[in-house]
């Protein structure tokens, strides 16, 4: 719900999400420190968990330390284990989180600042956002924005 990097993911703590007027926020640390907004439909059960922990860490909150690839490693053991959903991947999730705000609009530019990489990175998602009906294009062209 928030397009994290699996290290922020493995270094978040309940204390670093918080909840206002506008909704719910994931305050990130690291270098690419930044507040990244929760999508709607995952806020409550973000901010439930978050709370429930505290300070402990949101992912496996038993730990005393963040490695570096604390959530990946995770999602692999789990794969191997009988009986495990299907492949799973902190990557496309974070693009799969990417692609739906460039689809429902959100500027590339403000985009790229929520989810803590440069401008210049945007540009790999676009080849994957879906063709738009053409009469739509030339209105939207038309009218310089959304018909």
């Amino acid at each position: 719900g928030a397009g994290l990097r699996a290290q922020e993911m493995a270094r978040l703590r309940g204390s670093q999400v918080s909840r206002d007027i506008d909704g719910v926020i994931v305050q990130v640390s690291g270098a690419s420190a930044r507040q990244v907004p929760v999508v709607g439909s995952w806020e409550d059960t973000i901010f439930e968990l978050a709370s429930e922990v505290s300070e402990h860490f949101v992912f496996r909150p038993d730990r005393t330390k963040a490695d570096k690839h604390q959530t990946s490693n995770f999602i692999a053991r789990c794969a191997k284990s009988a009986g495990a959903p299907p492949a799973f991947s902190l990557l496309r999730l974070r693009g799969t989180w990417i692609i739906r705000h460039l689809q429902a609009g959100v500027p590339p530019h403000e985009l790229a600042r929520a989810a803590g990489i440069k401008r210049t990175q945007m540009a790999k998602y676009f080849n994957l956002l879906p063709d738009q009906d053409p009469d739509s294009v030339r209105r939207w062209l038309r009218q310089g924005g959304s018909p």
